[in-house]
């Protein structure tokens, strides 16, 4: 019986986190948005290999809370391989293949824990772009070599500390999967991401204008 008792209240606890957090984003959503603008860097690993993913993002937030957007993210770290072409209809290699890796991300954040100069909360974005080696000929002109389309899906958990009244430092750990991946290439792109960003509280500029 105790054991029944027990499936009991945690069926019910869940389905009463599910009915507050429902709640709670309904409630969220009735406030008046504000902008929400941010960078961030993702340190994470491809081969082995420490690389950075360089990212921009904008949207709206919504009472501190929620967050939606849309942001663009970029490999910053040079990665060169040795590959092998067809240069008219001869086989040639390369040693300064580039590899190229970039998407579009939509993105959500939600805010589970405010308090004074501290938050934490659960960012989620999918990444939709491509990924390919880039090299030039020994003419000099530039070619892409097995460019596919990729899909990833980052969810992470994060802090962010209000430094200053207006902007503030944030870091996180996530986890980068590849939904879609680009087979033609060597590289693999699932990894743990390590997050560092620099966020601008539009809200405070938007409230401070706002008592002038």
């Amino acid at each position: 019986m105790k054991y029944i008792t027990l499936i009991f209240f945690c069926i019910f606890g869940i389905r009463a986190y599910a009915q507050h957090f429902e709640n709670d984003i309904k409630a969220t959503l009735k406030e008046k948005p504000i902008l929400d603008l941010r960078s961030d860097s993702r340190h994470s690993f491809i081969n082995q290999a420490g690389v950075s993913v360089f990212g921009l993002k904008g949207g709206i937030e919504f009472d501190r809370r929620l967050r939606f957007g849309l942001g663009f993210n970029i490999l910053a770290t040079k990665l060169s391989r040795t590959i092998s072409f067809d240069y008219e209809g001869v086989i040639t290699t390369t040693n300064d293949a580039r590899l190229v890796f970039y998407h579009i991300s939509p993105y959500v954040e939600y805010v589970f824990y405010k308090k004074e100069r501290w938050e934490l909360s659960i960012p989620v974005q999918f990444g939709i772009g491509n990924s390919f080696y880039t090299y030039k000929t020994v003419s000099g002109q530039r070619f892409n070599d097995s460019r596919k389309f990729i899909l990833t899906y980052e969810p992470a958990i994060t802090a962010q500390y209000k430094m200053f009244k207006y902007f503030g430092p944030g870091f996180g750990v996530g986890y980068r999967l590849m939904i879609l991946d680009n087979n033609a290439i060597k590289e693999s792109f699932n990894s743990p991401v390590y997050i560092f960003r620099f966020k601008v509280f539009f809200g405070e500029i938007y409230r401070d204008l706002n008592k002038q």
